[in-house]
């Protein structure tokens, strides 16, 4: 089996693990982009349908903020396996 110059993952591996790193990185920043946005506008009551409470628009804020933690691990991942 073949590995990089430093040993630690096999050579073939590098470019598709990158890529799908990539491919986590772009949807967690998105994703969490669209739902902070959401979850502070509710927050602000700035949300026309009130149905969400300040409680729901909490949780969504930390969903997002969850979701842009692995959107930064995914860009992490890109940087490990693309070097």
């Amino acid at each position: 089996m073949d590995v990089d110059d430093q040993g630690t993952r096999p050579a073939g591996a590098a470019g598709p693990l990158a890529l799908v790193s990539v491919g986590v990185m772009v949807l967690g920043l998105t994703v969490g982009y669209v739902l902070i946005v959401l979850g502070i506008s509710v927050l602000l009551g700035l949300v026309i349908p009130t149905e969400l409470s300040a409680v729901d628009g909490a949780i969504v804020t930390a969903v997002g903020l969850a979701s842009t933690a692995v959107g930064y691990l995914g860009w992490r991942g890109f940087a490990y396996f693309s070097y």
